[in-house]
């Protein structure tokens, strides 16, 4: 058991640990062969790891002892009798149930053994035990109950810190794309339009000898120009501070976003987070909030909107993102044929279809638009 904990303590993935797991079985039990079974996000199992039998034999084995269809996980280690004759010379099988104390199963591992010397126990006289199934000495028991909780741990443990991970590089993932668009929005933008005065100064120069008449409504259109032009690189600089989830946590920050959001834009503003599940995974967070971030961004460059409104609610298993304006809407079939406009969005259904979920356009011309994103909760999983 101490080499136990010090190999899992010296384990940097799951895969390290799952490749030490398979190991045990024939060290400690003296197995024939092994096979490691994880539950994965639908609760469909996945044979993770195995040993000492090919797939061929592995599914003869499962067969002999019972475990290949809808095999139902016992709560405690259990020793099995085959029902029908093996493979090789295998005599019994071990399922060793992982899991937390109480908490839920993650799977098991399956040690097939030559011999049951080491772990069956014949019962006192006129006790019987289950059809197929070998009593556990004391020991034994004991033994192998220790063994898969600290597998278990160890397994929940590397799972953690790959969410974790996972979650870090979504977040750089984020800010990256984030700093990719505002370099774009200012380029085709800001950069072009200054470009474009740049050039009518040019014209100035000669109409103020020539017809100085004529840049009377030059100016006028020049402030109108320049005002744009300072919305725009205002949108920019408040996409560019610092997300504040680690600080203020998810509800707080998106809270405070959106309300900086919209008194810049001079908007009213309505949210609602009546219907947002209590915890939701950082990776689901980070998806959110990018989500409204650019819903709300894409409303203020297009919609010339007065009224806004963000809601995040439960629904069918997932988590729907819905932005709403009274703007001058658009006609979402005609996208395809106007190449450049609408990138925010597609980029939205793009970034959406990845995450296994997906995103629906309500919009018509005069009418506003509302832009629905739904992602699974099932990252709350966290398998």
């Amino acid at each position: 058991l101490y080499e136990l904990n010090q190999r899992i303590a010296s384990s940097d993935t799951l895969d390290d640990v799952l490749d030490y797991a398979i190991t045990l079985p024939a060290r400690l039990f003296a197995a024939r062969a092994a096979a490691l079974v994880l539950y994965g996000e639908q609760g469909a199992t996945l044979t993770a790891r195995c040993s000492g039998l090919n797939e061929e034999q592995l599914g003869a084995a499962r067969q002999a002892f019972g475990l290949a269809h809808h095999y139902q996980l016992p709560p405690e280690p259990m020793l099995l009798t085959p029902r029908s004759r093996p493979p090789a010379d295998i005599v019994a099988c071990l399922i060793l149930p992982l899991a937390e104390r109480d908490q839920v199963q993650i799977g098991w591992i399956e040690g097939y053994l030559s011999t049951t010397r080491q772990l069956a126990l014949e019962l006192p006289e006129g006790q019987t035990a289950a059809p197929n199934v070998l009593a556990l000495s004391a020991e034994s028991l004991a033994l192998v109950v220790t063994v898969a909780g600290e597998l278990t741990e160890s397994i929940q443990g590397s799972r953690r810190r790959a969410r974790e991970l996972a979650s870090v590089a979504a977040l750089e993932q984020a800010i990256t794309e984030e700093r990719t668009r505002i370099a774009r929005d200012l380029h085709d933008g800001v950069a072009q339009s200054l470009a474009f005065l740049r050039m009518r100064v040019d014209l100035w120069e000669d109409w103020l000898h020539q017809e100085p008449e004529r840049l009377s409504a030059e100016f006028v259109n020049l402030k109108a120009n320049l005002r744009q032009q300072i919305e725009e690189l205002r949108r920019a600089i408040f996409a560019l501070r610092p997300m504040e989830l680690s600080q203020l946590g998810f509800v707080a920050a998106l809270r405070r976003y959106v309300n900086e959001f919209a008194e810049q834009q001079d908007w009213e503003f309505e949210l609602d987070l009546s219907d947002l599940p209590t915890a939701l995974p950082h990776v689901l967070e980070l998806a959110a909030f990018r989500f409204a971030q650019e819903a709300l961004n894409n409303a203020a460059k297009h919609a010339q909107a007065r009224h806004v409104a963000l809601a995040l609610r439960t629904i069918d298993g997932g988590l729907q993102i819905v932005v709403r304006d009274d703007g001058i809407g658009f006609d979402p079939g005609a996208q395809g044929e106007q190449p450049g406009t609408r990138l925010g969005l597609r980029q939205m259904r793009e970034r959406a279809t990845a995450l296994d979920g997906r995103m629906t356009i309500l919009a018509r011309p005069g009418a506003g638009t509302e832009v629905r994103v739904w992602l699974p909760l099932r990252y709350a999983a966290g398998v």
